[in-house]
């Protein structure tokens, strides 16, 4: 079945391979972005841009579905930094919180009933047990975690009221790159990228956080995903990450031996906000954490232009 799908956030790094994917599999996509941190010459199909954080996101949506009609949605969309949450957390619960109610609103209003919200492991804080179930304690330790813990609980009761059918994927580190599409921040602050940039010395060297454990997931992983439970939503959590652990260190030095290029590190002051160990107890099936670096590094070769 070929499913008509809104991808919200879906000029960003997980958002276009995931519009990238449903358009290989023969769905029809639509995107709204606002193009913060999202690059417009990721969108290959049609488009509205909207900011979540003004009236131009309301608008925007409105037009996307007056003019088009919607299976289900992606809801990829919204504010991601950690460390920002913690010192300016009115704009994660505006932007995150706010503007999905008002996107659910008008998804009652236009008759879609479906939604995959992207979450994060963010929400269980400090893991009580390592690796995580998701039917674990969640204590958020920041405006990031709580944000996606609310929207998680008003997508439950607008189940129950309205029969709303939703998936809650819970990301633990999205990481690698398709042959198009990247990943690339500004400011950048994931491991990965900024590991890469080191490599191609666009960077003197990496700072070193901490070394706690994270499990990584593929992007192309994600957006396989996401395809493959918008056949059957059953109201679910699921953490998507490869039930494996790795430290900083073990990257750097995976790294390393796939790029041939030594990576110079710098022990830097842990950050706020931040779990020491993320990882899940579920493993998906999925790209290795080799093949994760690979696919980061042949694309960060290839110059940001291709993003």
């Amino acid at each position: 079945m070929n499913y008509k799908v809104l991808v919200t956030g879906g000029a960003g790094y997980i958002g276009s391979v995931v519009v990238e994917r449903l358009l290989e599999c023969g769905h029809e996509v639509v995107v709204i972005d606002n193009l913060q941190t999202g690059n417009k010459k990721a969108i290959c199909t049609p488009h509205y841009i909207g900011s979540c954080g003004d009236p131009s996101w309301g608008l925007a949506l409105r037009q996307a579905f007056e003019n088009h009609t919607f299976d289900i949605v992606f809801h990829l969309a919204g504010e991601t930094t950690v460390t920002k949450s913690v010192t300016h957390p009115q704009l994660y619960f505006q932007n995150n919180v706010v503007n999905t109610i008002n996107l659910l609103g008008v998804m009652l209003e236009y008759g879609c009933k479906k939604i995959i919200f992207s979450s994060s492991a963010a929400v269980y804080g400090i893991p009580e047990r390592v690796p995580i179930h998701t039917y674990d304690r969640t204590l958020p330790i920041n405006a990031y975690g709580d944000s996606k813990l609310m929207i998680e609980k008003v997508l439950q009761r607008y189940h129950e009221a309205y029969g709303l059918k939703y998936a809650i994927f819970r990301y633990f580190n999205v990481a690698g790159a398709t042959k198009t599409r990247g990943e690339w921040h500004n400011p950048e602050t994931h491991l990965i990228p900024l590991i890469m940039q080191v490599a191609l010395g666009k960077k003197e060297y990496l700072d070193i956080y901490g070394d706690g454990t994270r499990d990584y997931f593929h992007v192309l992983d994600v957006a396989d995903f996401h395809i493959y439970v918008m056949e059957y939503l059953e109201n679910e959590i699921y953490n998507l990450g490869k039930g494996r652990g790795y430290s900083v260190k073990e990257i750097v030095k995976l790294s390393e031996e796939i790029t041939g290029r030594k990576i110079l590190t710098k022990v830097a002051p842990g950050r706020v906000g931040d779990p020491e160990h993320l990882v899940s107890a579920y493993p998906v099936m999925g790209y290795s954490m080799k093949a994760i670096i690979k696919s980061a590094w042949e694309w960060h070769k290839g110059g940001y232009e291709r993003n």
